[in-house]
This record gives C-alpha cells, structure tokens and sequence, in this order.
C-alpha cells in the first residue's frame, strides 16, 4: 500500500507530462474586422507574437483571409527582432480550402519548436504572381492571450518596415514543452520509486 501512495503522484506527473494540452498564444479572430490588407508574391505583411519564459512547439496558426485567384498562400514562421521578423523558420500547410470572402483559415506545421523569451511572426503572402491574399487587421486590442502583442510588419521593398496598433488577425495554438530539468526530475523520481517497489518485494519474499 505504500510503495502504491509513493508511485501516485509519480504516475500523474507523467500522465500530465506525456499529455501536455495545446495553448493558445495569440487570439484575436473574435475582434470586429476594420479593413484588410493585400499581399502577393513581393508583399508580405506579418503578425507578431511571443512566447514568454515557457518553450513551446507550434501546431498551427488560424489566419482571417481571403483570397483572390487560384494560386496558394505562402504561409511562414519567422524568427525576429522586437520589431521585426528576421529568418525564415519554416512553412505551414493548409489545412482546409481558401475562401473568396474573409474567413478563418488554417495551417498546420509538423511542430516548429519555439524558445523562450523569444519573439516569433507569422508571414502571409503568395507563392505565385496573379493572385493575391487579403489579411483582416482590428482595430479592436483586447486580446489577453499571453503572446499578444499588436507589432506587425510590412515588407514590399525587400526590407521589413515595423508597425503597430490594428493587429492582423489570427490565432496561434502551441503545444508546452517541459525544460530538460523536468524531464531529468520526474525521471529520477521514476527510478526511485521503482527501486524502492524492486527492494520491497525482495524484502517480503525474504
């Protein structure tokens, strides 16, 4: 019965590390749309978020758009500055179909890792010339989300030039992950408390 106490809240512990829930960062699709604004292949406007003192692995960001044409979304993750973005870090995929009027859209990514006390972008714009994409921005900054901020950029030049006020709209869902010293700790509490079990069932059959 004891080594059962012991190995309780060892087992919950690793159930909630093993099934760690998604979070949201960034979330303001609920916001009255102001206006929209359009990119192709040589704009591209992006929204920041950040992630705070905790890593997390990105799952997929929501974006309201529209497009315009038949072409493909050229959607991204990018590392950045306090005011702008600065390297590619990856693509996303859509997930579902593109709409003529604004609407949620969704891409997915196979699980960006994201670091903490960092700030991260997410980029729209097209893959080929002759279409076009309209991204809604609010001026509605009511967001509590812990990675909201309302620093947006825009790059038409070549050259990022930082916004801010009337966010572009999206959401950003991430997974948690767990600092190494977590995961050395509850492991060792694993062993031990399964040491413990090994020596007590070799004391009782003694």
């Amino acid at each position: 019965m004891r080594i059962a106490k012991s190995l309780a809240p060892v087992l919950l512990s690793l159930a909630t590390y093993q099934g760690s829930h998604a979070a949201i960062l960034f979330d303001n699709l609920n916001e009255v749309s102001s206006s929209s604004s359009s990119t192709s292949t040589t704009v591209l406007y992006g929204q920041q978020f950040t992630t705070g003192n905790q890593a997390y692995s990105l799952d997929f960001a929501t974006l309201l758009m529209s497009r315009t044409g038949s072409g493909n979304a050229r959607v991204e993750i990018w590392n950045g500055s306090t005011t702008v973005p600065t390297s590619f870090l990856g693509s996303l995929t859509l997930n579902g179909s593109y709409s003529p009027t604004l609407a949620n859209t969704k891409f997915t990514t196979s699980g960006v890792p994201l670091s903490p006390n960092s700030s991260y972008w997410i980029v729209l714009g097209a893959q080929t010339a002759g279409n076009s994409f309209s991204w809604s921005y609010t001026g509605q900054n009511t967001d509590t989300e812990p990675g909201y901020t309302t620093l947006w950029a825009e790059n038409s030049t070549g050259t990022w030039v930082a916004g801010s006020g009337d966010p572009f709209q999206m959401s950003v869902s991430v997974t948690p992950v767990p600092e190494p010293s977590q995961t050395v700790a509850l492991t060792a509490s694993i062993c031990a408390v399964f040491a413990g079990f090994i020596r007590f069932r070799r004391s009782k059959s003694n």
